[in-house]
């Protein structure tokens, strides 16, 4: 009689038919992750699109602001300093944007670590056991809680970002808005008939519609409680799995070591292999995969 139990290396033994719920399991959580990068998106695209825009308009604003100062014989710098300060604010969320790309990344590689476990794991269904499957059992409640720790901190980061990005956004509103002060103190002392009286009205009607712009952009964007309710539900939903699998003996065979030294590869970023230290740190083979690199620097 054939026996249908996998017979892993550490004594554990999974059943296609349980083998097969995980890999169900594993799949909704990709397709979670996948509404995470979703929400991601949609998020940093309003403060993309924005960004545009307001650029082209502040930047519109300095050439006014100029050209009055020239006109008035006034202090240029005194006259367009709250002008630059926003657009050097926008200048640096630009750069900022960059966070999204961050984030989006780290979720790939939490994707793509779920990619090979259920690759495995269809594996070992379809050939009733195979080595794929025997050299993940044994890592397979580390990788777990591994993603939920690597979840959990890129929903910290995405909270520190988002939080960045819109308070910058409210700072550039406030210096745009005291850009339009100016124009508005200069109409109360120069002659309604002088042609400086226009361009100071001019310069107050772009500035109080850049300001309602801003207005209108902080009022749309979604609190950042969407991605983090996802996460919580992702993580909750590792961790209760987690407590199903059989405890590692904390050592792993030679074919372990590999999966493990392939899954710090895919952490290329230095908080990423950080937390990979941390929560795989009881393995003594992993003193031996982890490089002594600190990967690339992250921009939080």
């Amino acid at each position: 009689m054939t026996d249908n139990k996998l017979k892993p290396l550490d004594g554990s033994t999974y059943s296609p038919e349980k083998i097969a719920k995980m890999t169900v399991f594993f799949a909704r959580i990709d397709e979670r992750i996948v509404a995470l990068r979703r929400e991601a998106q949609e998020s940093f695209a309003i403060f993309n699109a924005g960004i545009r825009d307001f650029y082209t308009r502040t930047t519109q604003l300095v050439i006014e602001v100029s050209e009055l100062a020239g006109c008035l014989d006034a202090n240029e710098t005194e006259l367009s300093g709250p002008v630059q300060h926003s657009l050097q604010r926008i200048s640096s969320l630009v750069t900022d944007l960059q966070y999204h790309d961050i984030i989006r990344q780290k979720l790939e590689h939490i994707q793509q670590t779920n990619e090979k476990i259920v690759s495995a794991m269809e594996q070992a269904v379809s050939h009733h056991g195979t080595q794929s499957m025997q050299e993940w059992q044994p890592i397979l409640p580390d990788v777990v809680q591994l993603q939920a720790a690597l979840l959990d901190y890129t929903d910290t980061e995405y909270q520190r970002a988002f939080r960045k990005m819109k308070a910058s956004f409210e700072s550039f509103r406030e210096n745009t808005r005291s850009v339009g002060e100016i124009g508005t103190m200069m109409l109360e002392w120069l002659p309604a008939e002088e042609s400086e009286s226009a361009k100071a009205a001019l310069l107050v009607k772009s500035v109080n519609e850049l300001v309602q712009q801003i207005d209108a952009l902080l009022s749309v964007i979604n609190e950042p409680g969407v991605f983090s309710h996802l996460v919580k539900e992702i993580c909750s939903q590792l961790k209760e799995f987690a407590l199903e699998l059989p405890l590692s003996d904390g050592c792993c065979q030679e074919q372990s070591w590999e999966v493990l030294k392939h899954l710090q590869q895919l952490y290329t970023m230095q908080s990423e292999r950080l937390i990979y230290q941390r929560i795989m740190r009881s393995r003594e083979e992993v003193k031996n995969i982890v490089s002594s690199d600190e990967g690339e620097v992250e921009l939080f």
